[in-house]
């Protein structure tokens, strides 16, 4: 498939921008979102509120948290919280993708960023908690609950990948109803009394790229999980998407959104399992400069296959939609009339009835309390 001469394709498809939550007092912070199908043409939501009220549950954060964890000024809100500040994990669902209604509300430990749909209303959320038993750090396994009730409640299935460093990030149905949960090993367990110290050490001779392996695991049933299928090697990526081929093999992107080495790599379908092919580097949609801007191109970092123009679909944070008809290899920014550079955390979804969905919070930022929304 030839690639288009010029860097640059103006819009000219239907487009509508819609509120599907906001907080009842402002500002308020609703955010981190994620967007799962259940299999039978509805879709869901969950997402992070932090309202300013008491908090029963609050503990008081110990300073080997804080050295820990490593967490960046804007986090510290999210994730020490306050005791005036309730944290809720909000669930909804939808039939046209559009019009949303609440199913679900429950506190942020136990509620999940990565959830997995099916018919009937079931969900699983996959979620490595933010705070350990000891209170020094992050949880070492991912836990896996189910809900029968739309998010309010939840049931422990099982731990998943027990004592190692996990870092969750999305979640993808396949057209036979697998699901995709893309992850990576963010080293070795880190924390007081463990060889790494912090969140952010790197050992001896290690560095930021090497330390993260990235992979994926699939399951059928929300309670069966693959072993991890290693993939974008010595490329550091962890936060990344993929796309279902029309064959069934997968497609993964990984941009410079987290300022890490740029590259895609087609992982084919086998009666022997994943067999991954050769990692490429992406041209058009890079950083220029890589040393002085790692992060400065538009590569996205939520990507969907388009099958009305042929073509792979995406967005960035805060900057720009862009597609690519070369699987991947070069991006063409898509000049829009419409502003369209204001969301965070997005991910890009495809609608049972051919339309493609972009969720996301508005405010382009991590900060829990800012002057907006």
């Amino acid at each position: 498939m030839a690639f288009y001469s010029n860097d640059t394709v103006t819009w000219e498809g239907f487009f509508a921008s819609h509120t599907v939550y906001r907080p009842e007092v402002h500002p308020g912070f609703v955010a981190w979102i994620s967007a799962f199908d259940f299999g039978d043409g509805t879709v869901g939501l969950s997402f992070d509120e932090r309202i300013h009220q008491h908090d029963p549950d609050f503990k008081n954060p110990k300073l080997e948290y804080a050295h820990a964890a490593s967490a960046p000024v804007s986090y510290c809100s999210a994730e020490a919280g306050s005791a005036d500040i309730q944290a809720f994990r909000v669930y909804m669902r939808s039939s046209d993708g559009v019009h949303f209604e609440e199913t679900g509300r429950c506190s942020r430990s136990q509620g999940s960023f990565c959830n997995l749909g099916f018919p009937g209303g079931r969900i699983v959320g996959l979620d490595v908690s933010r705070h350990n038993e000891a209170g020094t750090g992050w949880c070492n396994y991912v836990q896996v609950r189910e809900s029968l009730d739309g998010g309010s409640t939840w049931t422990p299935i099982r731990k998943l990948l027990d004592g190692y460093a996990t870092y969750l990030w999305r979640t993808r149905r396949l057209k036979d109803g697998t699901w995709v949960i893309l992850a990576s090993f963010f080293g070795t367990p880190w924390g007081p009394g463990m060889l790494r110290c912090t969140r952010t050490t790197s050992l001896p001779n290690e560095t930021g790229v090497s330390k993260i392996q990235t992979f994926f695991l699939t399951t059928t049933d929300g309670y069966h999980f693959s072993q991890p299928n290693y993939i974008l090697p010595g490329i550091g990526a962890h936060e990344y998407d993929m796309v279902e081929t029309s064959s069934g093999d997968l497609l993964f992107i990984a941009g410079d959104v987290q300022g890490h080495p740029c590259g895609y790599q087609l992982v084919r379908r086998s009666p022997d399992g994943w067999i991954n092919q050769t990692v490429f580097p992406i041209h058009a949609g890079a950083p220029e400069d890589v040393q002085k801007n790692p992060q400065g191109g538009y590569i996205p970092e939520t990507i969907v296959y388009d099958a009305r123009h042929s073509c792979l679909l995406g967005y960035r944070r805060n900057k720009c939609f862009s597609l690519s008809n070369d699987n991947g290899e070069n991006w063409i920014r898509i000049i829009t009339d419409f502003p369209n550079d204001h969301l965070y955390q997005p991910q890009i979804l495809p609608l049972p009835d051919g339309r493609i969905a972009l969720y996301g919070h508005h405010g382009g930022g991590d900060s829990a309390f800012g002057e907006n929304d």
